[in-house]
């Protein structure tokens, strides 16, 4: 599998996320993760983005174990609405440009 590389069409879907966020009041930082995302297996199909789960930290790690720096994963739940809503104005936003696209508006 072929690390996830910059592309056209994630580009615009994380402008609809940073729209989003901004219109929430808050930032997102773009962050390049090379072959360490499961945007791996769609990035050349689909547009894509990762990061939009549940925010915490130590993702996707169900193992204990301090003397290797292996932390279980832990959701903060505080953090867990405003990402929920920032996921959901950008599908919004999304629908609304594609249907703007399709003439539909």
């Amino acid at each position: 599998m072929d690390p996830w590389e910059p592309n056209r069409g994630s580009n615009k879907v994380f402008g609809h996320y940073e729209k989003a966020a901004t219109k929430l009041g808050f930032g997102v930082i773009k962050q390049v993760r090379g072959g360490l995302s499961d945007g791996n297996r769609l990035w050349r199909d689909f547009a894509t983005v990762d990061g939009c789960g549940a925010p915490g930290a130590h993702p996707h790690c169900a193992v204990e174990d301090p003397d290797h720096d292996k932390y279980q994963e832990v959701v903060h739940w505080p953090r867990l609405a405003p990402k929920a809503a920032l996921n959901a104005v950008t599908i919004i936003s999304l629908l609304k440009d594609q249907n703007r696209r399709k003439g539909r508006v």
